[in-house]
């Protein structure tokens, strides 16, 4: 049996899409299986640019037994919440990942309302702590924040405060 020289080159070209296309290391399925789980809210706290306004905190106002995230390795991902004395309420969301970040996206416009309720933009984009992948955290600035809504005695008449949001997921 002869083997030509065209052959040996296609083999090996068949080899190398083989080894190159199964090593994908920028996989984001990959990155989002890593993920996979469900956090706590530890961290949940508006500051105001405004001066003389106090912090929003929503993390200390939350039933933290029935408020959480989770992460689904297929790319889908929810916020379960519930304010003390409140109905359980749930938000959809998509996720992916990078090995830096993960980036979650209301589903309907009915959960980017309910984020906006824990004063949490649409999209949000979390830093990994990059060596366990248990805290998901970020500090995001945030215009036009109706805090009114979210306590009305303390916010009177403040229905569009920029500031800082500072979020912190820790897995459980």
């Amino acid at each position: 049996m002869s083997f030509c020289s065209r052959c040996a080159l296609v083999a090996f070209a068949l080899l190398l899409f083989a080894f190159t296309s199964g090593c994908d290391t920028n996989n984001p399925s990959s990155s989002l299986a890593s993920l996979d789980g469900t956090y706590s809210i530890t961290e949940l706290l508006f500051d105001p640019n405004t001066a003389g306004l106090p912090d929003a905190n929503v993390e200390v106002r939350l039933d933290s037994a029935a408020s959480f995230l989770e992460i689904f390795g297929d790319g889908d991902s929810e916020i379960r919440f519930q304010f003390t004395g409140d109905s359980r309420q749930r938000i959809q969301m998509t996720a992916s990942a990078s090995t830096s970040s993960v980036q979650l996206s209301a589903l309907t416009e009915t959960d980017a309302l309910q984020l906006a309720e824990l004063l949490m933009p649409p999209q949000l984009v979390l830093q990994r702590d990059g060596v366990s992948d248990r805290r998901l955290s970020a500090s995001l600035l945030q215009v036009g924040i109706n805090l009114e809504a979210f306590d009305p005695t303390i916010y009177q008449e403040q229905r569009a405060v920029n500031g800082t949001l500072h979020i912190t997921f820790d897995r459980r």
